[in-house]
Formats: C-alpha cells, structure tokens, sequence
C-alpha cells in the first residue's frame, strides 16, 4: 500500500458554464499510471495493461442533500441550523479526456467489473436570492469536516450496476460493492463556494416536471422542480491501493472533482437508498459484505422534490483530474451543489406576504 495527501476535483458543464480558478498556488495536471483491475483477471484472459491517464470520467449518477431543505428554511427564517450532509454515488465509465467504450485499457468495464465512488460531505447555506418571475439562487460551502465524511473509490469483479452505471441507480445498494482501492475525506475550505438554479415559470413560481424522466418512471406520481448547477470540490487522499495505483505520486495532490448538477432526472434512476461509510479498509482481502457496508440513507424529498420535504435528491455527472499543488493550499471558485429547496421555501414566504 502506499499513502499520501492529495484532493479530487472534476469540470463538466451542464446547460452552463464552470469557470475554477486556482489562485495562491502552483498547480497542473499530472498524469499517473493506474491499473483499472489492479491483480484480478475480470475477462478471464489475463490482466488489463495499466494505462497513463489524468483522471477518472464517472458516469451520472445520483446526489441526495439530507436535510438540505431543512437548511434552507432555517436560514430564510434566521434561526436553527443551515448546515446539511451531502451523499454522491456514481460508476466510472473512463478515463478523463478519452472515450471509455472505445479504449482497449477498459475491456469489460461495466460488463465483467466495474470501479464505483460512494462519498459524504458536510455543506453549509450561505445565501438565497430570489429572482424576478419565480425561481431562486443558492450558494453554499464546504463545512467542517466531520468524522463521518468520506470519499471512496472501489473495485469489483461482478459488475452488479452494469453497463454504464445504470443498473444499480434505481436500488443504490451497489456502489459499494468490491474492495476499497482509495481512501479520502471531503476538505472544509472556507473561501470555497458553490451555486444551484431553480428555474422560474415567470409567474412567480417554479418549472414543475417529472422526477423520474429516465425510461420507465419509477415513482409515479412524484414530481420535482428543475434546475441546475455545479460543484468542484476538493478532497485530500489518504490511502491508496498501489496495485491499481501505481504510480509514486508527487508529495502533494490534488484530485479536484468537478460536477454538474441538474433536476429532473433525465439519465439515470433516481437512487431510492444511500450509503454511509462502510467498515473496509484500503486494499481488503475481499469484497465488502452487508454486514461491512455503510447503513442505509433513505431519501425524504417532498412533492415536488425541492419544494418540501427535508430533503434534495438531483443528478449528478462528475469528473475527476489529478492536479499537483505545491506549496501552498488551493484557493477556487466552487460552482454548483446547490438545494432546490430555495425554490420550495422561498416561494412559500412569497404567497404569505401576496
């Protein structure tokens, strides 16, 4: 094994554009050599060959804001806690800047085995601006850090979300599944920031859609507001697996991991569970149990999701690029991983004061 201090970060755009600026530092993209099956023969015809690459190209997945309603009301009253923990899960799909199907280091990949991300973090309500017409604005930051926080990436033989990610959304109970192959923890940056849209109806309200717009919908009867965003957020990499990682990285990383954000769901199933951290650990001897894995989150979302009800749940599609930063700490601008609640509060306010 081999262990060092790095962060993740990832740039999509969505319907808008990200702009992240790295200020008080030196900072560039660093390749590194990663083994995608590490010592395991997926295919059944040797290992996958190690390839040079950047970073990690996830495929959309899902993000729940526990509480981040709740927040948002609590800061539009001025009272309680504007604080909410944010769950992501999502598959890899590739390598950043390639085209994952197509590259002959990734044979099987979603078929024979997959590689998968499951984190938390803590985030905090900064502002809400409602806008002309219906519609609000949210930023928020990255809190302190807590003890539950993680960022984890995993590898598994099965394949059990299949091809693309798709298949393990709806339930979420998968992306867990395998051995831990990298170990991290969301980082507080108090100059951090990021931003959420709701959209407006021009008459005061909200876009009202569908919730479940993938194919078949899976939640009849539930609808969402619409809107977008994105978020860079950092992490600091505490351990990781040097048979997939096999490179001896720089003294420090930064692994910055950038997402677009966007309700309704359009791609994948919204997840109906989420993970905590689970009990393995960095290189495990085998695949995680149930009895090893986080404790379930269930989603408490409102009707429609973002306009009531405790909870957010949105899409999310990230990136991830490995970036060396010497020496000192990185200073961004953080865009995205906003609560649609604004809209569901704040339009509430505005038809009592009507």
């Amino acid at each position: 094994m081999a262990t060092a201090s790095r962060h993740l970060v990832k740039m999509v755009a969505l319907g808008l554009v990200t702009w992240v600026g790295l200020a008080g530092t030196s900072a560039r993209a660093d390749f590194f050599n990663f083994n995608p099956d590490g010592p395991f023969d997926p295919n059944g015809n040797g290992g996958l060959p190690t390839a040079t690459i950047s970073g990690f190209d996830q495929a959309p997945g899902n993000a729940l804001a526990q509480g981040g309603n709740t927040a948002i009301a609590n800061f539009l009253a001025g009272t309680g806690s504007t604080e909410f923990d944010l769950f992501y899960q999502a598959t890899m799909i590739g390598y950043s800047g390639g085209t994952p199907p197509a590259d002959p280091n990734l044979v099987g990949l979603n078929s024979t085995f997959q590689l998968t991300f499951s984190m938390k973090l803590h985030e905090v309500v900064t502002s809400v601006t409602l806008l002309p017409g219906g519609g609000a604005v949210a930023t928020f930051a990255t809190s302190t850090q807590g003890p539950t926080n993680f960022f984890r990436m995993y590898y598994n033989g099965a394949a059990t979300t299949g091809a693309g990610g798709g298949g393990g959304n709806l339930s979420g109970l998968t992306f867990q599944d395998g051995i831990v192959i990298l170990d991290g923890v969301p980082i507080s940056t108090p100059s951090a920031t990021s931003t959420f849209t709701v959209n407006g109806n021009g008459s005061g309200g909200a876009v009202i859609d569908v919730f479940d717009k993938n194919g078949t919908d899976n939640y009849p009867g539930q609808l969402s507001v619409t809107g977008n965003g994105s978020a860079v957020l950092d992490v600091r990499v505490d351990s990781f697996d040097s048979r997939f990682f096999v490179s001896t990285p720089p003294p420090i990383l930064d692994l910055h991991f950038n997402t677009s954000l966007v309700v309704p769901f359009d791609t994948v199933d919204p997840s109906q569970k989420f993970r905590q951290k689970d009990l393995a650990v960095v290189g495990g001897p085998g695949n995680t149990t149930e009895a090893t894995k986080g404790a379930l989150v269930t989603p408490v979302i409102g009707n429609p999701n973002g306009a009531g009800g405790p909870d957010f749940q949105f899409q999310a599609d990230a990136n991830s690029t490995l970036i060396s930063v010497v020496p000192e700490p990185t200073s961004m601008t953080l865009m995205g991983l906003g609560v649609a609640g604004v809209f569901g509060y704040g339009w509430r306010k505005r038809k009592q004061v009507a």
